[in-house]
């Protein structure tokens, strides 16, 4: 409601954690410096994000896609879906359509969209293509890329890990114990 005051705080959050990036005041004993560095660009990727969002309702998206940049890079590979959002319209409100298509196509694959990521992806396309057709078969491509690298990354997780050691009763009531199948 009070956009010149959310502004100012966000700045002031801003300088606030760029200070804490340059020294080690307030890092507890049990952190390294490094740790210590890269916690404090995550807090700065949060305010900036915040800082992004404000100057954005304000009209300055130019302003807005350097904050989310720097927010996305900051974040470590950990950005949100809401994030990516974000930055896609950004890029697009600055008018590098085609930056924003190759984002969009980007977070799908990888999993991080939302609803309203695929709908500004439809209204590229149509743009582009002048009508909808074929959007939907271009959509679930990218969404079965998503798909696959989530099994992929699953398989990587999963695959060669030892699995809990159990006993059960089968169905005649003998025990069956995992290690013994």
């Amino acid at each position: 409601k009070n956009r010149p005051l959310a502004d100012s705080l966000s700045q002031l959050s801003l300088d606030l954690v760029r200070q804490g990036m340059s020294s080690d005041i307030g890092k507890p004993s049990y952190i390294t410096h490094e740790e210590w560095q890269k916690i404090q660009e995550g807090n700065y990727g949060m305010y900036a994000d915040t800082y992004a969002f404000i100057l954005a309702q304000n009209g300055n998206y130019k302003d807005a896609l350097g904050y989310e940049e720097k927010a996305i890079a900051d974040s470590h590979g950990n950005e949100s879906p809401d994030m990516n959002e974000r930055y896609a319209l950004y890029l697009e409100k600055t008018g590098d359509t085609a930056a924003a298509k190759a984002a969009l196509e980007k977070f799908i694959k990888d999993g991080q969209s939302t609803e309203n990521m695929k709908i500004q992806l439809r209204d590229i396309y149509v743009k582009e293509k002048g009508a909808d057709k074929g959007y939907d078969t271009y959509l679930a491509g990218l969404e079965a890329a998503a798909r696959e690298k989530m099994k992929t990354d699953l398989a990587k997780e999963m695959i060669s890990q030892p699995a809990a050691g159990f006993t059960l009763p089968d169905m005649d009531g003998r025990q069956i114990a995992l290690n013994g199948l």
